[in-house]
């Protein structure tokens, strides 16, 4: 997992492809609309989120695509976990690309400004609110990789 300013992201050029190119990209979009917007292989999703207490989730498990968090408005509590760690919950949907699991994790908040990266081995629990629930506006771009 890697937690920064959007204005340092030039500094990871390289870790994946297109990264820096999909994050530029969110941040053209200035205050969009909610939905799907697509970027070449990858694709941005706007979401406007209740934020809930971090007991009420389960991680998130992706094989496809890294996970790019960028919050517009407000924040978020992301927790996460080498998924070496976690238990599964059900099996994997390869259409969705998600398994869902359990267990303990650490967690970062991410406010404007930021970026949360999220790679395959970390299992992680998004939309967490950082002391009482709360809207959220945020771009979680799903930029796809050889795994």
């Amino acid at each position: 997992m890697i937690l920064d300013y959007i204005k340092r992201v030039e500094q990871y050029d390289g870790v994946w492809p297109n990264l820096v190119e999909a994050i530029r990209f969110a941040e053209g979009l200035g205050n969009p609309e909610l939905g799907r917007y697509e970027i070449g292989d990858s694709f941005a999703l706007v979401q406007e989120i209740q934020t809930v207490h971090a007991t009420e989730k389960d991680f998130e498990l992706h094989r496809k695509y890294v996970d790019v968090h960028i919050i517009l408005e407000g924040e978020e509590r992301l927790e996460y976990e080498d998924i070496d760690n976690l238990s599964p919950i059900g099996t994997f949907n390869d259409t969705r690309d998600i398994q869902m699991a359990s267990g303990k994790g650490q967690s970062v908040i991410i406010r404007p400004g930021m970026f949360c990266l999220v790679f395959p081995h970390d299992g992680h629990k998004p939309g967490c609110c950082v002391t009482n629930p709360s809207v959220m506006k945020k771009i979680v771009l799903k930029i796809p990789g050889n795994f």
